[in-house]
């Protein structure tokens, strides 16, 4: 977090957890809060909330900025991935 606020970025932190170091450095934080337990639900329940928040902050700043972005499209690159073969970055 430190090193993307000295380059300028806005820090957002999603947890359960508002005390932790983590949540104190961000700009703004999002809390999760679930009834975890035991049991493997409960942790997909965190996982689905926090990954709701994600996509709905991501749809965020694509509609702020959204001709841009629809410009960029056509400019897919191509990239080598691990194994060294190309793929088509959209």
């Amino acid at each position: 977090m430190e090193k993307a606020k000295q380059g300028g970025a806005y820090g957002i932190v999603v947890t359960k957890n508002l005390a932790s170091p983590l949540a104190d450095q961000a700009d703004s934080c999002i809390e999760i809060v679930t009834n975890e337990n035991k049991y493997r639900v409960a942790s997909m329940s965190s996982r689905i909330a926090f990954f709701s928040i994600v996509d709905v902050l991501f749809l965020g700043l694509l509609k702020n900025d959204l001709q841009n972005r629809l410009k960029k499209l056509p400019l897919a690159k191509k990239k080598k991935n691990i194994k060294g073969d190309e793929i088509l970055i959209r």
